[in-house]
């Protein structure tokens, strides 16, 4: 029987427990490693795996609404083109999802970019077509009048004033009006203005044709029935001193002075002439601005400049 001493045994405890650390090293610095490593690039948190498939699914339904709506605006210019007119597009994204999920490829952002620049083209040619809208505008006044004068008959009268406003575009406007007046029996017809006139900017105005004399402020702005009450018009408006519309060309503008602003007009038209028949002894020596020509070669160049002082 051989026992062991203690020495011994203490010497063998001691290499057990060598062994078991040096093995236990190694395994160790692997744990370490895999602690200290970054996670691998093919997985993804779950939240932005949700946060990718929402930003898809939004992109997917703003590409197919848009395409609906394009689809909507060529066949409302191809009705247009053809005479007929176009039903209203319809506005905004649609609101219907399909309830069945289908993997469909994302379109990129500058393909979404040019779809939605050709749908606001299409938007704008659409709307340029409308009739009636903002093109062109019929409106106008009437009035009716009872005057009782000393030592005349009282008479009734009445005028029918109707304006056409064209607009080309932007810039470029008609306006006319015609007067048909019933008095004395007869209905007489006037063409008092047909001018066209183009903003040259904020602060000038071209106008050619047949427009209100601008050097008579009651002319142009308050002889309409609708403004001035008076049965009466003021004294040497009507009674050849001034015309009441000139044919030609005219300049005109407001330039802002702080709260006040500057008018101004300059305008060429056909002269007047001087009446020296005796057909008609009461109208000797008065001007006719019939606008007809231009006698003896002349023509009227005529401005004027106003400040308005009061906002």
């Amino acid at each position: 029987m051989i026992r062991a001493t203690p020495t011994i045994m203490n010497q063998t405890v001691a290499a057990a427990v060598v062994a078991l650390i040096s093995l236990s090293f190694p395994f160790a610095a692997m744990a370490q490693d895999a602690a200290s490593s970054p996670p691998s690039s093919d997985y993804v948190l779950r939240e932005e795996y949700d946060k990718l498939k929402t930003e898809h699914e939004a992109m997917k339904t703003e590409h197919e609404a848009m395409k609906k709506e394009l689809d909507a605006l060529k066949t409302a210019v191809r009705q247009m083109a053809y005479g007929v007119a176009p039903a209203a597009p319809a506005e905004g994204p649609s609101r219907a999802a399909p309830e069945g999920k289908q993997v469909v490829s994302a379109p990129s952002l500058q393909a979404v970019d040019e779809l939605r620049q050709e749908v606001d083209t299409l938007k704008t040619q659409v709307k340029e077509t409308f009739p009636g809208t903002t093109k062109f505008l019929v409106a106008g006044y009437g009035t009716s009048t009872f005057e009782a004068k000393s030592g005349e008959d009282p008479f009734f009268d009445a005028t029918l004033n109707a304006f056409f406003l064209w607009k080309l575009s932007d810039r470029l406007l008609f306006e006319g009006e015609v007067e048909f007046e019933f008095e004395d029996g007869n209905t007489t017809t006037n063409l008092e203005i047909a001018q066209a006139s183009y903003l040259l900017n904020d602060y000038m105005t071209i106008g050619v044709g047949r427009f209100l004399n601008p050097m008579d402020f009651f002319v142009e702005r308050q002889h309409m029935g609708w403004v001035n009450k008076f049965p009466d018009k003021p004294l040497a408006v009507y009674d050849g001193l001034l015309p009441e519309s000139d044919l030609g060309a005219q300049l005109r503008g407001v330039i802002p002075i702080g709260p006040t602003k500057l008018e101004y007009a300059a305008f060429v038209a056909n002269a007047p002439d001087l009446i020296t028949s005796f057909d008609d002894p009461t109208a000797v020596g008065m001007l006719d601005f019939g606008n007809t020509a231009n006698h003896g070669g002349h023509v009227a160049v005529v401005g004027h400049i106003g400040f308005i002082p009061i906002p």
